[in-house]
């Protein structure tokens, strides 16, 4: 599975997500290209590390425009869709550089970013 950043134009970029099998072919439909692809709005997205789970895998990373925050997308490992994708906004410059599972006793799993 890899993670990277593919450019649109000069100022647009977008995630970039694939997974290859053990003979390093493109497995079917896992080919993905995540952001905004709106005229009216340029965002550089990046990603910069994937958490790999038993079900899914989450692609973290930043976007920015304005200001940077935190981008984090999750991939459905048996289908490639796109579950959800969210931007994260604390007020300033915000980078999800990489992150982990952690279980609590309760059981509850989170995915904690650095």
């Amino acid at each position: 599975v890899i993670v990277g950043t593919m450019v649109q134009n000069s100022s647009d970029r977008d995630l970039y997500f694939a997974k290859f099998d053990a003979a390093y072919n493109l497995e079917p439909g896992s080919h993905k290209r995540i952001g905004d692809n709106a005229t009216a709005t340029i965002f550089a997205d990046i990603a910069y590390s994937i958490v790999v789970d038993k079900d899914a895998y989450f692609v973290i990373g930043e976007t920015r425009s304005s200001t940077m925050d935190v981008f984090v997308a999750r991939i459905d490992a048996t289908n490639f869709n796109i579950d959800w994708a969210n931007r994260y906004d604390g007020g300033r410059d915000e980078s999800g550089v990489k992150g982990v599972f952690s279980d609590d006793a309760n059981g509850a799993r989170t995915l904690p970013l650095k």
